[in-house]
């Protein structure tokens, strides 16, 4: 999913045709378990900083894996 809870195409039509999918998660920065879910940390460079863009690229200093407990909160 994108951070925004979105399919990641071409991801999720892939996984529909795949005969096997390994789900694999990183580690919530808040608490340590599993974090299937990522929150963007910096606004958008371009154009209204509410309005969310799933074009942004970025490594960690743009984005932090979550668990679902700690997906929509702060630091």
């Amino acid at each position: 999913m994108t951070f925004d809870a979105r399919p990641f195409e071409p991801l999720a039509s892939l996984m529909a045709l795949a005969e096997d999918v390994t789900r694999l998660t990183a580690v919530c920065a808040v608490c340590g378990q599993d974090a299937a879910f990522h929150v963007r940390l910096v606004p958008d460079d371009v154009g209204d900083a509410t309005v969310a863009s799933a074009e942004h690229v970025g490594g960690a200093e743009s984005y932090q894996a979550r668990c679902r407990r700690h997906r929509g909160s702060a630091r």
